[in-house]
């Protein structure tokens, strides 16, 4: 199920809430019946692998869905891209990846969604009587694992402040604790399932990914060679992710570190659109918010100033605006464009 399915506020503002209320009230409407094993276990994709497990660093269980190799690892192992929201993006991942013949290992970090003791915990709510997880469950089980794990510490008052139906009441704050799985769990998970050039690894985020994306590249700039951030949302507790910009610049340019950086966004995403019917928020507050995140501008102006730095060897930024995209419409380019970057292939241009 993908977080942002419900037009441009859903896509942008509720990218740390992508269940929103109008989603949830047609979904009731039809009252599905609950079903067993829905998600990732249901359908798989060929030559994939699964593996599921509960992190000693954060206590949270993750699903690791991974896109097994069909050409011989090169010289040195096979490059390797960390894709965040990986339930959304798992497929569309490996297909930009084996329908162009990239040879990379895809890894999609998800969680186990098709397990109810899982959808109970996460939810706060009792194990259904017949071991069943509703559809009308996974949105919400989407939107709580996410918004924690991909978003750097946050102001008490900024999420107070929050209109987005639901966002206010959200955990929040994890990225570290979830950069730190990926560095010490999920990693060493990998590389010992395949032969992996530990050199030239990659993290793929879109929206509230594309943030914690931006988070590991101002921190930890040598956890990764290329860090991809799709459509960030720069403008998350008032834009705090660009605190530690300066330090991150400093290294860039006495040469401490030479990190590959591609920045994407939708051409679309900050022009207001109308707002699906029965949704719980005025237009022009839906406007407003629309046009204070700034989407494009900041996306824009971060790409200008990194690639503005004077690096040392290696050091590679990409800035690119999809043009006629919105927040939702846009991911499977930001995908494919990706998944290329990873691989080095230089044959795509802006």
């Amino acid at each position: 199920m993908r977080a942002h399915s419900i037009g441009l506020l859903a896509a942008l503002l509720l990218s740390a809430a992508p269940a929103s209320a109008a989603l949830e009230q047609g979904a009731a409407a039809q009252q599905p019946a609950p079903h067993r094993g829905i998600g990732l276990s249901e359908v798989s994709v060929p030559l994939s692998r699964r593996i599921d497990f509960t992190s000693q660093v954060n206590g949270q269980s993750y699903s690791l869905l991974i896109a097994l190799p069909t050409t011989p690892a090169p010289p040195g192992g096979y490059p390797v891209i960390y894709v965040l929201d990986g339930g959304a993006y798992f497929g569309s991942a490996t297909d930009a990846q084996r329908g162009t013949g990239l040879n990379l290992i895809v890894v999609a970090i998800s969680y186990p969604f098709d397990d109810a003791q899982f959808i109970a915990k996460t939810l706060k709510t009792p194990v259904s009587a017949t071991g069943e997880v509703s559809l009308l469950q996974i949105a919400p089980a989407i939107q709580a694992t996410r918004t924690l794990d991909l978003t750097p510490p946050t102001a008490a008052a900024f999420m107070a402040a929050q209109k987005s139906p639901g966002m206010s009441k959200l955990a929040v704050g994890g990225a570290d604790a979830f950069l730190k799985v990926i560095e010490t769990e999920i990693k060493p998970k990998v590389h010992a399932l395949l032969p992996v050039n530990t050199a030239n690894e990659a993290l793929y985020g879109h929206s509230l990914g594309g943030l914690a994306v931006l988070r590991a590249l101002f921190t930890e700039p040598a956890a990764f060679r290329s860090f991809i951030a799709a459509s960030p949302s720069i403008w998350w507790n008032d834009r705090s992710i660009l605190a530690d910009e300066a330090a991150f610049s400093a290294k860039v340019t006495s040469g401490n570190v030479a990190p590959r950086v591609l920045i994407t966004v939708g051409g679309l995403e900050q022009t207001p659109t109308p707002v699906t019917p029965g949704f719980p928020m005025k237009q022009d507050e839906v406007d407003a918010m629309v046009r204070s995140a700034r989407m494009v501008d900041n996306a824009v102006e971060l790409g200008a100033r990194l690639k503005a730095l004077k690096g040392g060897r290696g050091y590679e930024v990409q800035s690119v605006v999809f043009a006629d995209e919105t927040h939702g419409s846009v991911e499977q380019a930001a995908v494919g464009r990706g998944v290329n970057f990873a691989a080095k292939r230089q044959a795509l241009k802006p």
